[in-house]
């Protein structure tokens, strides 16, 4: 292999890892956030995020509900 293609096959791999790098760490935080999921009887869904005027009481509530279960 030359020198050339093995320094394409690096760059290749080293954007590739960093991707991926990138892609986990959004989704794990993404998962940390309080949200409010709406599930409806046709199978739909509409997710409320944290801060939004309709969900920061149902995230309240949730938070609360949480600590008890976890105190307990």
């Amino acid at each position: 292999m030359s020198r050339r293609k093995k320094s394409v096959a690096a760059a290749l791999l080293l954007t590739t890892a960093s991707a991926t790098a990138a892609w986990v760490i959004k989704r794990r935080q993404d998962g940390r956030r309080p949200h409010v999921g709406l599930y409806f009887e046709d199978g739909s869904m509409v997710s409320l995020p944290e801060h939004s005027p309709q969900a920061t009481t149902l995230v309240e509530l949730g938070t609360e509900a949480v600590g008890i279960v976890r105190g307990a």
